[in-house]
């Protein structure tokens, strides 16, 4: 579990890496400043916890280009109209 090895880890760059399958919900639960998970082949709905760090206001959060990733988005800046390169929409109200 990468919450009990690294519960302070802050930054994780993982994009560019052919990574597949789900999101791990636990990467929701650690205090991230920058989650870099573009450009990788992750698939399905991204984990609510993982969603929820976009309320953060000073994070940075990379999803794009995973082709395979689907589910809703809130309405923050870059991603008015959903998350480019994915099956993710804008969220109405739904996150």
């Amino acid at each position: 579990n990468i919450k009990e090895a690294w519960p302070k880890l802050e930054s994780l760059d993982l994009y560019d890496n052919s990574m597949e399958g789900p999101i791990p919900e636990a990467l929701g639960q650690l205090p991230f400043v920058k989650l870099q998970l573009q450009g990788n082949r992750f698939s399905g709905k991204v984990p609510k916890a993982v969603m929820d760090l976009t309320k953060r206001p000073d994070i940075i959060l990379g999803l794009q280009e995973n082709p395979e990733l689907e589910g809703c988005a809130p309405d923050v800046g870059h991603w008015k109209n959903g998350i480019p390169g994915t099956r993710i929409r804008r969220c109405d109200g739904e996150l």
